[in-house]
């Protein structure tokens, strides 16, 4: 079923400094899209969160459904992936 599928969500982390250069235009829910060498190429995602989304959003998006999942009994997993220093641990926070 689609909710037991695997699912995958980025999140555009805000810039910097004045020197970095915004690569990824969101395009659609779920869409983005970036230009490298005269050619744009488009990925598309479960969702995409821009620079500007709270946490909240992004709980409740793409981690309430597992944790209430796992509430009821059955098995949830949620895999980080990143960079370092791209806010992985500050998406995720602390326990």
């Amino acid at each position: 079923t689609e909710e037991e599928q695997i699912k995958v969500y980025i999140r555009i982390r805000p810039l910097r400094n004045g020197f970095s250069k915004k690569c990824l235009k969101i395009i659609d829910r779920g869409g983005v899209a970036f230009q490298k060498d005269g050619k744009v190429h488009q990925f598309y995602f479960d969702d995409v969160f821009p620079e500007n989304a709270s946490q909240q959003n992004v709980f409740e998006s793409a981690c309430l459904p597992i944790v209430n999942d796992v509430l009821k009994g059955n098995n949830g997993s949620l895999f980080v992936y990143g960079q370092t220093g791209t806010g992985k641990t500050y998406t995720m926070g602390t326990l």
